[in-house]
């Protein structure tokens, strides 16, 4: 999912996503930031955060409801950062239905596919 940072009302939006296995895009949603600490502070702080399938924060109970799915598994959000470090995005991915997480050259794949993003989103 492309998720916004939070606005000044605590609010992020849900930009789009893509459900892999359903193949099917997902609408876009708003949520508050204190609901999905994690996420928030990965966007805001511009560092990655990973959450396992077990993790007890509230991230994703919201967004398991948020995206009306029994269980989100494991979490990873990651900045998407303009030159000056001023947060535009997050990327957040889950893994409700094999509840793995991302391997070290996943997230490094991850990690170089932002700039591209950071850059197109900067055009538009």
């Amino acid at each position: 999912m492309l998720v916004s940072p939070p606005d000044d009302d605590d609010n992020l939006t849900v930009y789009c996503g893509y459900d892999q296995v359903s193949e099917k895009s997902l609408e876009g949603l708003s949520l508050r930031g204190q609901t999905v600490p994690n996420v928030t502070a990965a966007i805001q702080d511009g560092v990655e955060q990973s959450l396992s399938a077990e993790s007890m924060a509230p991230d994703p109970s919201a967004l398991s409801k948020a995206l009306k799915l029994g269980q989100v598994g494991c979490l990873h959000a990651a900045p998407v950062l303009a030159d000056s470090g001023e947060p535009l995005a997050g990327v957040v991915l889950l893994s409700p239905y094999s509840r793995r997480g991302w391997s070290p050259t996943e997230r490094q794949t991850l990690i170089g596919l932002l700039p591209p993003v950071a850059h197109l989103l900067q055009r538009t």
